[in-house]
């Protein structure tokens, strides 16, 4: 398993009137997630509704997250994602997205 649970690539940056569904590489936990969910939180936490749209899916070791849309410029997003391991393990990991115009 890695030895943090944020994506590699880091922060990454979405215009507020972009609609990107983000692909997640999982091979340094599994090679063939299954189950996959994705929440949504602000940087206070809280969960957040209306940004995601969809629902994740897994292919090979990539998860496919719900659309992300209708950020807030200057907002950063946390978005989080749970899947499991052939072992039926929960995994969880997240990436942040800031808004911008």
């Amino acid at each position: 398993m890695p030895e943090i649970r944020q994506i590699r690539e880091g922060v990454q940056r979405q215009g507020v009137d972009e609609k990107i569904a983000w692909i997640v590489d999982v091979s340094g936990w599994t090679a063939s997630p299954t189950s996959p969910s994705t929440i949504a939180k602000d940087s206070g936490g809280a969960s957040i509704s209306g940004v995601l749209s969809g629902t994740p899916t897994a292919s090979g070791s990539t998860i496919t997250l719900p659309t992300l849309q209708n950020l807030t410029s200057g907002c950063r997003y946390r978005i989080e994602f749970k899947f499991l391991d052939p072992g039926s393990n929960t995994l969880e990991g997240y990436m942040l997205v800031d808004g911008e115009t």
